[in-house]
């Protein structure tokens, strides 16, 4: 993984490169997320994903819901904030 793209492989062993959005740790939990989508989509429809990861790289699925609701504000507010950027 390096700093803007990261490689992700399916059950299937299917390898994707995907853009990191951004990285987020939780204050409270202290575990460290990963905001990431497909390589090269920019279309406004491009779907985001997110996956706690560890020291060494490696991705968790997000499965709690009261921790998805958060991570979902988080990738509002950063979205929030990029439309913020374009606009000045």
């Amino acid at each position: 993984m390096d700093d803007k793209t990261m490689t992700v492989v399916d059950e299937h062993g299917t390898e994707f490169v995907m853009t990191i959005l951004f990285t987020y740790e939780d204050p409270e939990s202290k575990k460290n997320y990963v905001f990431y989508c497909p390589e090269n989509d920019t279309s406004e429809e491009t779907p985001v994903f997110v996956a706690e990861f560890d020291e060494e790289g490696n991705l968790r699925q997000v499965t709690d819901e009261d921790e998805m609701t958060v991570l979902e504000r988080v990738l509002s507010d950063w979205q929030d904030d990029q439309d913020d950027d374009e606009e000045a």
